[in-house]
């Protein structure tokens, strides 16, 4: 199996003016310094769109699309991780069977890493907020509901992974910002230590020869 640098699959295909280019190449230079190589599949990109509703989008069902970023929401840089997370789970890991943060396309070794994730998630001080969270009025229910669903727990939790490995980049203030939250988006460092770990031994499994 040849194994590749995340940032390769991901090519920044935004206009040259675009008015986020800054923060979305911020975000991408902290890809580049993900360590953990992945399986070669063909690039899948990182767009732009004039998204009303939504952040960023990745669907499995067009995922000839990539990932995209709205032209003019908050967060683009960390939307680009986030997006690009989602991308990994389903192209990447998931080998377009499924998404890998629900159970697609495991190997023995690859579903003891997960379960090992999964574990580092439900013992996270974050994760018990968010099921608080769901017994209070009904909007923060179903957005608690929302950010516990393991794809988005995993986009979440690749984002913060490769802000963590740039200490310097000003998307950390976004990630303490939506930690911030109630409920919470992110997790406080302190916090995210373990599942930290536990994310690289996840992506270490699919690993390969660079």
């Amino acid at each position: 199996m040849t194994s590749v640098p995340i940032v390769t699959l991901f090519p920044l295909l935004v206009p040259p003016r675009h008015p986020r280019l800054e923060a979305l190449g911020e975000a991408h230079r902290v890809l580049a310094r993900v360590p953990d190589p992945v399986p070669a599949v063909p690039a899948i990109g990182v767009r732009t769109e004039p998204l009303s509703d939504e952040n960023g989008v990745f669907e499995a069902g067009a995922a000839h699309l990539g990932a995209r970023v709205a032209d003019a929401k908050l967060f683009p840089g960390l939307t680009l991780l986030h997006e690009v997370g989602h991308a990994l789970d389903y192209c990447v890991l998931g080998a377009e069977q499924g998404w890998a943060s629900e159970g697609a396309n495991r190997t023995p070794a690859q579903a003891g890493a997960w379960t090992a994730f999964d574990t580092a998630v439900q013992e996270s001080t974050t994760w018990q907020l968010l099921q608080a969270a769901r017994r209070e009025d009904l909007d923060t229910e179903l957005l608690a509901a929302y950010l516990l669903k393991p794809k988005e727990i995993f986009a979440r939790a690749f984002a913060q992974y490769a802000v963590s490995g740039a200490p310097e980049s000003p998307l950390n203030m976004d990630i303490t910002r939506l930690a911030g939250r109630r409920p919470p988006q992110q997790w406080p460092e302190d916090d995210f230590a373990m599942l930290n770990h536990a994310l690289q031994r996840v992506l270490r499994a699919y690993g390969g020869v660079t």
